[in-house]
């Protein structure tokens, strides 16, 4: 479970890290548009979030790690499948 919690955090981490930069991106490529702008008219075409950022973490790395753990420790791990 510690190597799992520690995988999530992780992943948190770097989704956060992913969101910043994506906010950070946005910013630039904003103020590029801004830059290039010929008229206040321009201006007002700039979209100031041309991209979405998502601050989800992706748990699905630390869960197949955990599965795997956890049958190599003697546990049973059933696949069920959504159809």
């Amino acid at each position: 479970m510690s190597t799992k919690n520690v995988c999530y955090n992780g992943a948190q981490a770097q989704a956060q890290t992913n969101m910043n930069s994506c906010h950070q991106q946005n910013s630039y490529s904003y103020q590029a548009c801004v830059n290039r702008a010929q008229s206040h008219d321009d201006v007002k075409k700039c979209n100031p979030n041309p991209q979405y950022c998502s601050a989800n973490p992706n748990y699905w790395n630390c869960d197949e790690s955990y599965r795997q753990c956890f049958a190599a420790c003697g546990g049973t791990v059933n696949v069920y499948k959504n159809e």
